[in-house]
């Protein structure tokens, strides 16, 4: 495929992408000057919707994909489409906007590679700050306008150190902004990065600054008219050193995407600024600059050649010296087997409770008792991985230096890992509920085919639910965990289709339901995860594992109604309870409620008549049993049923009366809960 749309296309274009979301970015451009983003409003999987955008001299294709993914092209509005031309670019432009997309991760990869490069050869504390500004500015290329914020100690306030080009950095260096106030001083005094998407998201976050401030930033520049505004704290050693802030005046806004880049961005300047603290202090120690570039650009070299994890791996311990362990969080394959890595996930989530800090490496004894020292692996706020080695010595400056060069780029390729996972479980889920929704036998033939099942094989659908009340940022490793265990306790049995939340939804391969039961049994009595199991009914073939499907979330949804963990439910075992399945909970309630409020006695009178009558119908309507678990006489006993029928209108001993008195107080005990 060529490098650009002009192999489809013989005119300017402009091609647009929006995921999830109802702003759109440019990925896109070919000869075509207009900037305004599309407009979006709603359209159905596949469809294909022609706009002038609000322009005249332009028209916007609207092509609409799955997962709320769209691309718009821009053409002239004098081009005319053919039929072809838009079936071959509807087929086209996924794969094409897939390229583009990877062509500029790249293209900022090495950008971003640069300018760590630039600012972490600089040794002058002073060329440092002044050139931060500039090289924020290259890996965000879509700021208009850029400022550097620096905290003085002495005054006790954020100055400006330098702003980007079209600013009178001048003027504004006569601002003094105190923590929280406006943007800056919030960020600053909150330590984390924020995103501002509208106009008056800005005016409103700004509204707290002085007059004075306020007046020198108008001076500086006609900031009136900004769009959009992300700003990120740069730390050095936990503590706020610098704010840098920038600004959008056109039309799109910044989105996550920017957002994160930066706060990434920031942590690698604050790393810069770290180590210029240390070169300044330490001068004697520059020949470290030229070290650090050598294996900057080696590494970098390695993970651009996709030479892979072990390749980089080897080179680290080459450069370091001796040989280390690496693990991956998420898939406990590497070095170590799979106990080691949850015992060394169980230990860093003891450590993190204590330093508040995913990446600060820690000391712990392995099972055998050695101690070790670990180095986590950290990428986008998530724990991916662990070098890990014994702590037999202090490490240098030199090795420390390597660490650092060497994690981020194991963590680009453990996200890599990740998100290969990830898509494979996206299109296992889309193919499922094909297979789900399927109107034809071609059509189910063609998603089992894709899920690669086996006409021969039954299946039961099995939903397994893990309760995730830990702390958030080791959720998706106990996810993860959990999903490992699995494949390993069920080996060939498991057909793992995608997760969900806190679910994962799987086929087990098993050819009665006894045997399916068992297969369950074994993984939950041996897991140290909470988690519970609904199992559906045997599927022989195809069409039947849209039922089996639905039986599991029943079965499901009863474990998790009565608060059960540990536990399976086959839909088989429900019972009765499968009569009461397809109504709501309002719906029973109001059952419930209706045959018993005769005798709720809001005022507080004969307030014993309810569980007089439950213990009653629990006991068989035994006199005799139901006097002795209540510790009344009998006769007390025959008086309160005399008063339980008149208050009802029923007669305890007719057949139709007893049933609806016993399902009343079957679903008052098992389906609604504080009735």
């Amino acid at each position: 495929m060529s490098d650009n749309l002009t192999f489809i296309l013989d005119v300017p274009y402009q091609l647009w992408q929006k995921n999830n979301s109802n702003r759109f970015k440019q990925i896109d451009n070919h000869e075509l000057p207009i900037f305004e983003p599309p407009t979006h409003f709603p359209l159905l999987t596949n469809d294909i919707a022609y706009t002038d955008g609000g322009l005249k001299t332009s028209q916007d294709i609207h092509f609409q994909y799955a997962y709320d993914v769209r691309y718009v092209l821009r053409l002239p509005s004098s081009y005319k489409l053919s039929d072809d031309m838009e079936a071959l670019l509807s087929s086209e432009l996924p794969f094409y906007a897939q390229r583009i997309m990877e062509q500029t991760q790249k293209r900022l990869l090495l950008k971003i590679y640069d300018c760590i490069n630039a600012i972490t050869a600089l040794t002058n504390l002073d060329e440092l700050l002044s050139k931060m500004i500039d090289t924020t500015m290259e890996v965000i290329p879509e700021a208009d306008v850029g400022v550097l914020w620096v905290y003085d100690e002495q005054e006790k306030c954020l100055k400006v150190r330098k702003a980007s080009a079209l600013v009178d950095n001048e003027t504004m260096k006569h601002m003094r902004m105190k923590p929280g106030e406006g943007m800056i001083g919030s960020v600053f005094q909150e330590g984390e990065a924020k995103v501002y998407q509208t106009s008056s998201e800005v005016f409103q976050a700004s509204a707290n600054m002085s007059n004075m401030n306020l007046r020198y930033l108008g001076r500086a520049y006609s900031f009136k008219d900004v769009k959009s505004v992300i700003c990120a704290p740069v730390k050095v050693q936990k503590k706020t050193k610098c704010v840098l802030i920038l600004y959008q005046f056109k039309q799109a806004t910044f989105d996550k995407s920017e957002l994160e880049l930066l706060k990434n961005f920031a942590d690698q300047i604050s790393i810069a600024l770290h180590n210029s603290n240390i070169f300044e202090a330490m001068q004697k120690q520059n020949h470290l600059l030229q070290k650090r570039t050598e294996i900057h650009e080696r590494l970098v070299k390695l993970s651009l050649e996709n030479k892979g994890i072990y390749h980089i791996k080897h080179a680290l311990e080459k450069i370091i010296g001796f040989s280390f362990s690496l693990i991956d969080a998420f898939h406990f394959s590497i070095d170590e087997d799979e106990n080691e890595a949850f015992y060394l996930i169980d230990k860093h989530l003891e450590k993190w409770n204590d330093s508040k800090s995913l990446s600060t490496s820690f000391y712990v004894r392995s099972p055998k008792n050695y101690l070790h020292q670990v180095y986590p692996i950290v990428g986008s706020s998530t724990c991916l991985g662990y070098v890990v080695f014994e702590a037999k010595m202090t490490l240098s400056s030199t090795q420390r230096m390597v660490l650092e060069q060497g994690i981020p780029i194991l963590a680009l390729e453990f996200t890599h890992r990740q998100t290969e996972t990830n898509n494979q479980f996206k299109v296992s889920e889309e193919a499922f509920q094909h297979l789900l929704l399927a109107e034809t036998n071609a059509e189910l033939l063609e998603a089992a085919k894709k899920l690669k099942l086996e006409k021969t094989q039954p299946v039961f659908a099995l939903i397994f639910e893990v309760a995730l009340d830990m702390n958030p940022t080791f959720i998706n490793l106990y996810m993860q965990r959990f999903l490992h265990f699995l494949k390993n306790q069920l080996e060939k049995h498991l057909h793992v289709l995608y997760t969900q939340d806190s679910s994962i939804i799987t086929l087990l391969k098993a050819s009665t339901a006894q045997e399916a039961e068992m297969l369950v049994s074994k993984v939950l009595s041996n897991t140290s995860v909470r988690a519970r199991a609904g199992i559906g009914g045997r599927a022989v073939q195809f069409v039947q594992i849209s039922k089996s499907y639905k039986e599991a979330y029943k079965a499901l949804n009863q474990l998790q109604e009565k608060r059960i963990w540990n536990k399976h439910l086959n839909f088989k075992d429900i019972g009765i309870n499968q009569l009461f399945l397809s109504h709501s909970e309002e719906e029973i309630r109001s059952f419930v409620d209706d045959f018993f409020e005769p005798i709720m006695a809001p005022n507080g009178n004969d307030s014993h008549l309810v569980e007089t009558l439950q213990i009653y119908m629990q006991h068989n309507q035994s006199m005799q049993e139901t006097a002795k678990a209540l510790h009344i006489h009998v006769n007390t006993l025959y008086q309160r049923i005399h008063k339980i029928e008149s208050a009802l209108q029923i007669s305890l001993k007719d057949s139709e009366d007893v049933l609806n008195a016993q399902l009343a107080c079957y679903l008052k005990e098992h389906w609604v809960i504080d009735a």
